[in-house]
């Protein structure tokens, strides 16, 4: 099933995994032309500034801005358990480009002996 973003979000949706059609009439590449049709169409305009709405007042009252304000420094801090996985996802991917090196010149040795044994 392909989604219909203007019933889509006239019923309520604000959460969108992508639109089924790319060649929709109210949203397409030519933005001018997407937001001319969406100016005469007041019940999409009014849908989009309630879901707009409903979006920014869940986050307003989720954990997600808790003790934040304007003056608020945000820093991205690494736990220790993501350190050890982001360590072992290196060794391990660095151990299977070095095993693929390997088997490539195994491989091409093997190509060499079979043509000096002819």
């Amino acid at each position: 099933l392909k989604a219909a973003p203007k019933e889509s979000i006239l019923c309520g949706t604000t959460a969108f995994s992508g639109f089924g059609s790319p060649n929709l009439e109210y949203w397409n590449k030519d933005l001018t032309a997407s937001a001319n049709i969406l100016k005469g169409d007041k019940a999409i305009c009014a849908a989009i500034k309630d879901n707009i709405h409903h979006i920014l007042y869940s986050l307003a009252n989720s954990a997600a801005v808790n003790g934040t304000n304007n003056t608020t420094h945000r820093v991205q801090l690494a736990s220790t358990w993501r350190k050890i996985y982001w360590s072992l996802e290196g060794i391990f991917g660095a151990t299977t480009g070095l095993l693929a090196v390997g088997w490539v010149a195994l491989e091409v040795l093997d190509v060499i002996r079979k043509k000096e044994e002819v």
